[in-house]
């Protein structure tokens, strides 16, 4: 029975004019297959025809995530073998799918043994239309809007599933945060009102009841 490693990649770039395409992505990791070490080859493959790739961007920057499927025709695999298959899509990652270094590699690679239950099925990482693994997700060629994350009241968009289907642990459609700071800024300017002139709204009210007219008392004409 073949063994299954999960590689999953991440990318941080400043800007999303900065991140690597999805060529330069899965052009890199497919270096890694059949890598001779001395007598030894690698042996094994990607499953499907592409990684996974997804992107999502804040104020904080852009992220690239890529993760594939990596077969082993064993029943296992030791624990060296794992890490120099990370190794490997990290030094390929970092050579031909980077476009910045300044503070170091832009890349940060794990590698983790496959879980269906996590990753999504054998078939969706094989297949190669629209319900696979490297098409369906939101962000794959786009970034998601900045300013529907920006502007109060906008629809924040949804972030990818980075790892397996969007289906499987489906991130939760969350509504602009900043509306709620709009929302606190405006309560907090009401308070502040009712600070400032409650004294005075409280003082006009109590010279109103003051000035209404004596009644005469007409016992006493």
């Amino acid at each position: 029975m073949p063994t299954a490693i999960t590689i999953t990649a991440v990318e941080h770039s400043g800007f999303s004019s900065d991140a690597p395409t999805r060529s330069e992505i899965t052009n890199a990791m497919r270096n890694v297959v059949g890598r001779t070490y001395g007598s030894l080859t690698r042996t094994g493959n990607w499953v499907g025809p592409a990684p996974r790739i997804t992107r999502w961007e804040t104020l904080a920057g852009a992220k690239t995530y890529a993760t594939w499927v990596f077969l082993v025709p064993s029943d296992s695999v030791s624990a060296d073998f794992q890490q120099r298959l990370r190794d490997d899509v990290q030094a390929e990652l970092d050579a031909h799918a980077s476009h910045h270094q300044i503070l170091g590699p832009a890349w940060i690679v794990t590698a983790a043994p496959y879980n269906e239950a996590v990753n999504g099925a054998p078939w969706w990482w094989e297949a190669t239309g629209p319900i696979s693994a490297s098409r369906e997700a939101r962000w794959v060629d786009a970034w998601p809007p900045l300013d529907a994350q920006i502007i109060p009241g906008s629809t924040r968009p949804v972030e990818d599933n980075h790892v397996g289907p969007n289906s499987l642990h489906p991130a939760p459609e969350e509504s602009n945060p900043l509306l709620w700071v709009t929302i606190l800024a405006g309560i907090g300017v009401a308070g502040l009102a009712l600070v400032e002139f409650g004294p005075a709204i409280s003082a006009w009210a109590r010279s109103k009841s003051y000035a209404a007219p004596k009644q005469l008392n007409p016992r006493r004409r």
